[in-house]
């Protein structure tokens, strides 16, 4: 049974549920606009969520993906991707066909590292293929897990977070230019050493294209999460768990 969690202009408290419960997330879509390299002014609501966030992290690394090479891939190793050192050991991509992808890429309007240009894109070309993923692997447990993510074609779809039982589904806005920010963070007993980030189109789409950028964890954080909560200005994120 999927659970349905309207984002909210305020901070909305869920209380704990057993099939969600001891982790806690935020997401908002903010519709100002794609973040142009710059998303504390042309894309303040999603900033402003994400420094929210990073506050609650410890010793977090964000890979900016500025020192990784420019192209596709099927798995790209820390060092690949410019990260020094950290828990990360990689992305590898967990599904696709007809052509689905991932890549790294310059995209100066979906880059929110200011002074940046390079942004990670996962695209999903074909309604009805299997769903692209990218899987990221980390050599000890994990905490805490967050993203921008930016609107590159206005096709239908959704953005899955996945980490073990749990699946939470961003559903992207396609009226418009957006950047989004994502968030999670859980309980010691939930830490992970894989999450996957993965695409799918809906409702017939096809053609599917997200850019993500300024990825971020963390082993630790400063709270004990016991709840769900959501910020955001405008969207929808679903919760459920994996069969």
């Amino acid at each position: 049974m999927k659970q349905f969690i309207p984002a909210c202009a305020v901070v909305c408290l869920v209380l704990a549920q057993p099939a969600i419960a001891d982790f806690s997330l935020t997401n908002t879509v903010d519709p100002t606009g794609n973040p142009n390299g710059d998303p504390a002014t042309n894309a303040p609501g999603a900033f402003d969520v994400a420094q929210a966030f990073d506050a609650l992290l410890v010793d977090a690394t964000v890979v900016d993906f500025e020192a990784a090479s420019n192209g596709l891939f099927t798995s790209a190793t820390a060092a690949d991707l410019g990260v020094g050192s950290s828990d990360l050991v990689g992305i590898t991509e967990t599904a696709g066909s007809n052509g689905d992808e991932l890549a790294i890429v310059q995209q100066a309007g979906q880059n929110t590292t200011i002074g940046g240009i390079n942004s990670f894109q996962i695209t999903e070309n074909g309604a009805g293929e299997p769903p692209t993923g990218a899987l990221f692997t980390f050599s000890a447990p994990q905490r805490a897990f967050g993203f921008y993510y930016a609107s590159f074609n206005n096709a239908a779809g959704l953005i899955e977070v996945i980490f073990g039982d749990e699946v939470i589904e961003l559903v992207e806005d396609t009226d418009s230019s957006y950047t989004g920010f994502f968030g999670l963070t859980v309980s010691e007993d939930m830490a992970f050493t894989e999450i996957e980030i993965r695409l799918a189109p809906e409702n017939g789409s096809n053609n599917d294209t997200n850019m993500f950028d300024d990825i971020r964890f963390a082993a630790d954080v400063i709270p004990s999460p016991a709840a769900v909560t959501l910020l955001g200005l405008a969207g929808l994120a679903r919760v459920r768990r994996r069969r």
